[in-house]
């Protein structure tokens, strides 16, 4: 149990207070899925193994059908499937080798009725911890890196912009150079360009998570307004893929 914990600390922690709470909770609700899923496994074939093999066949069947469908967001299914391999497989170990020998390596053995309890325990106290970590000692919150990321995303869009006007301004002239040459000037525009337009659409990405995230963040101080962001992010996403901006 305590090594459950602890991976769950570990895969837990996010970078800001927002994904952090989402994290925990999608993890907590996942676990309590597949705890009741294992009841449904192990107590409706009255535990006999074909039927709760059969049962499981059917429950990993269910679990990758939102895996497929929003394979972007894959921690429920997952989470999912991994509790009630857990859970089911140890106890149709126990049910194939008995209690005694399970118990021998010094391993306390546990009903399904109460492991599942104990996992989902499990996953509460790591989730817990991960959690206070995310607050104490200092907190980021998605808003402050949303403002920070937005910041620096309108900077990149004016060097975005120097680039393509000075690469106009040369291809105007005929002054590009030849392209081939690494160190004509309108290569090295290109390398630059290119350069500045990757990071501006990993901001774009990052921008877009932070944004999911502020709803799942507690409002103190204000509402934050996050309307004008999404304007503002989607203003700057049109202009970063404004084909008069992309020489």
């Amino acid at each position: 149990m305590l090594t459950t914990r602890n991976w769950q600390v570990a895969i837990s922690m996010t970078q800001t207070a927002g994904s952090g709470i989402y994290g925990q909770a999608v993890r907590f609700g996942g676990t309590f899925i597949a705890m009741v899923a294992s009841y449904i496994i192990w107590y409706v074939p009255d535990q006999h193994s074909a039927g709760i093999i059969v049962f499981t066949g059917v429950t990993m069947f269910l679990y990758h059908y939102p895996f497929i469908k929003n394979p972007a967001d894959p921690v429920i299914p997952m989470i999912g499937m991994c509790t009630v391999i857990l859970i089911v497989g140890y106890e149709l170990q126990v049910l194939q080798i008995g209690v005694e020998i399970s118990i021998s390596n010094g391993q306390v053995y546990h009903p399904l009725y109460e492991l599942a309890p104990y996992r989902l325990a499990a996953v509460l106290g790591g989730v817990g911890i991960a959690f206070f970590f995310s607050y104490f000692p200092s907190v980021v919150t998605a808003r402050a890196k949303l403002r920070g990321d937005l910041g620096s995303a309108l900077y990149l869009l004016s060097n975005y912009y120097s680039s393509v006007h000075q690469t106009v301004s040369l291809r105007i002239r005929g002054a590009e150079g030849d392209m081939r040459d690494k160190t004509s000037t309108g290569r090295r525009l290109q390398k630059a360009r290119t350069q500045v337009f990757v990071k501006e659409l990993i901001l774009l990405q990052g921008m877009k998570q932070h944004c999911q995230f502020l709803a799942w963040e507690p409002t103190f101080g204000g509402k934050f307004p996050r309307a004008s962001y999404n304007r503002l992010l989607g203003h700057t996403q049109k202009s970063v893929y404004c084909p008069s901006f992309n020489p």
